[in-house]
């Protein structure tokens, strides 16, 4: 992922980072070394093998946490996100 976001033209990228502890630092610390635009990061605990999930988006802008919901729907939370961003 790092290589293609350092890219002369890199296309839009959007990282994940799935983690156990210190979500918001680690995962920002993630999205800067891979020069990515975007990074979706979430608990580990929160989200595996369950229905529903709650993530936040790290961009230039900050963190936006979404609201816990069925992960079709945080897809297309993120989909929107990432369209208002372009």
């Amino acid at each position: 992922m790092a290589e293609v976001a350092s890219l002369p033209s890199p296309p839009f990228c959007v990282g994940f980072a799935a983690e156990t502890e210190n979500l918001l630092e680690y995962a920002e610390a993630k999205r800067q070394s891979k020069k990515l635009p975007l990074i979706v990061a979430n608990l580990m605990c929160n989200s595996m093998g369950q229905d529903e999930n709650s993530v936040t988006l790290l961009d230039d802008k900050g963190a936006h946490t979404l609201p816990r919901s069925p992960k079709d729907l945080v897809a297309e939370m993120l989909l929107l996100h990432i369209a208002n961003m372009q």
